[in-house]
This record gives C-alpha cells, structure tokens and sequence, in this order.
C-alpha cells in the first residue's frame, strides 16, 4: 500500500487548495466520509462521544459530530479548547455544529464521562504529533479513553502516536478499534506502536489527485 509522510500529505492539501478547492470542502469531506464509515461499523451505537483539540484533526472531529447527528445519533462533544478559540477551518465546523449538540470544554476527563455502550470519536492531535510527552489535558482524555472500555475510533491517526515513525508517546497513546485515515494512509500507521493501536483501518478519499 502506498503512504505517505505527514510533510507529503499537507502538499497534497496545499495543491488541492491552490486547485480552486477550499479548506474546509477538504475537511467537510473527510468527515462525513468518517461519519459513515462509523455509522456502518456501529450502527446500533446507543451515543457517540467526539474528543477534539482545537487544530483541524479537532475540525474533522467536529464535522464527524454533525454529520452523526443529522442520522439520527445522540451525540457529545467534549472539548480540550473553548469554542470561541477555534479559528480557520475549524473554527467553520464549529460554526456549523447544531446547536444541540453539547459541546462541554474540560481540562481533564475520567472513565465516567464515558456510558457503557459509548462510541468514542477520537479528533484530538491529528498526524502532526511527533511522539514526544504530551501536555496534561491530553494525557488525561487519553487515559480516560483507555480505561473506558468503550469502543474507540480514531481520526486519521490514533492521538500520541507519530504520524511519520508510529512511535507512541511515553505519556500514553489512543488504542483505537477502528483508524479512518483521509486522503492517503500515513506512514506511522504501519510502523512502531502504531501498526498495533490503529485497530482496524478504513480510508476515505476526499479528493486529493497527484502526488508532488
């Protein structure tokens, strides 16, 4: 299968955009594409729980968030960032979010934020991660995630797991039963800790043509 490189794929971004193709149609189609490949991995999912940062991993997140609603989910969001502080394109997904849908900022989460029967939708680093220490908010989600027992899908790439070598944070890392990676799947998918925490893989196109 061929991958590529974070670096690569950001390029990829860059010429679709130059192309005529904004930003946010490149997000808005990563994450419906998401919403429906979880829609059809758990259809029977009695609430999904979508974690986002506030960097377009976050956006996507976001995006996933509405197009579940729309089909008829209950859906929560809980938030490392308040709403207000998202600017660009996710900043666009969190304009776009239905208004009843909770969004809920905290600094730190627990297993019990979590119901037995919960999807969790993991948007909250994204392939820009690096594999080093993690700050404190996201540690905590992430051990939280991981204590939950709850099923979990990550967003392009489980969160503390480096895009580019599959390392794992020493802080901790998201152990995902399910990656739906975008556009192209990423190096660190197949590689180090990540080949063994990306669960099951599914990609979706969203409309990225040539390679530079």
């Amino acid at each position: 299968m061929f991958c590529v490189e974070p670096c690569q794929l950001r390029k990829l971004e860059k010429l679709a955009m130059e192309s005529g193709i904004p930003e946010y149609t490149l997000m808005s189609r990563a994450g419906c594409g998401a919403a429906a490949e979880i829609a059809a991995a758990f259809p029977e999912t009695s609430r999904f729980v979508i974690l986002c940062g506030k960097g377009n991993n976050g956006g996507d997140a976001l995006v996933v968030a509405a197009e579940l609603y729309r089909r008829n989910y209950p859906v929560k969001i809980y938030s490392l960032a308040p709403a207000d502080s998202f600017t660009g394109s996710a900043g666009c997904a969190v304009s776009e979010l239905p208004a009843v849908i909770p969004f809920i900022e905290k600094e730190a989460l627990d297993e019990y934020d979590f119901l037995s029967g919960d999807v969790i939708v993991d948007g909250l680093l994204g392939i820009g991660f690096d594999g080093g220490n993690l700050r404190g908010a996201v540690k905590s989600y992430i051990a939280a995630v991981n204590a939950s027992g709850c099923r979990v899908v990550a967003l392009d790439i489980p969160s503390g797991v480096c895009g580019v070598t599959g390392k794992a944070s020493a802080d901790g890392a998201v152990n995902a039963d399910l990656t739906i990676s975008f556009g192209l799947p990423k190096n660190g998918l197949f590689c180090g800790e990540g080949a063994l925490l990306r669960g099951a893989l599914r990609m979706v196109a969203i409309g990225l043509k040539k390679f530079p």
